[in-house]
């Protein structure tokens, strides 16, 4: 399985994750940052009203119930853990996909939470994938 064509489809997952991380503590920490008041910007309003919607219609159903911005500092986590990781898995440490998978386990646990299946499990199903192909190919360097 660990040939070119597989080592070269998990550096560009680590990329990926890495990516997608760094978006994701870029978009929600301005999110989180408007919801707080600190900036405003015209292209945030419906994103956050549309996460508030989304909060109060599912507060009946979940099991933890979140408000705007303690939904948003959990994806601002997210990113954090993820892009973490992916520097990790990067530089080959051991570390770095335990990390990625904790992204992913926090990612389920919003499913969980909110008992709800939406498309976006694609994402997280594609990620499990990436991240195991990730494990079983970027073993971490012998120290």
């Amino acid at each position: 399985m660990d040939n070119g064509f597989t080592r070269a489809l998990a550096l560009l997952a680590c990329i990926g994750f890495l990516a997608f991380g760094i978006i994701r503590i870029g978009v929600g920490g301005g999110l989180l940052a408007q919801s707080m008041g600190m900036v405003q910007y015209s292209e945030f309003a419906s994103a956050i009203a549309d996460t508030s919607e989304f909060l109060a219609m599912s507060s009946e159903r979940s099991l933890f119930a979140f408000s705007v911005q303690g939904y948003l500092a959990y994806i601002v986590a997210m990113g954090v853990v993820v892009t973490i990781g992916a520097i990790g898995a990067l530089r080959r440490k051991s570390w770095g996909v335990k990390l990625i998978a904790l992204y992913l386990a926090m990612h389920a646990a919003l499913f969980a939470n909110y008992l709800t299946i939406n498309p976006k499990i694609w994402y997280l199903v594609a990620g499990i994938v990436l991240c195991a192909l990730i494990a079983a190919v970027r073993k971490p360097k012998p120290a």
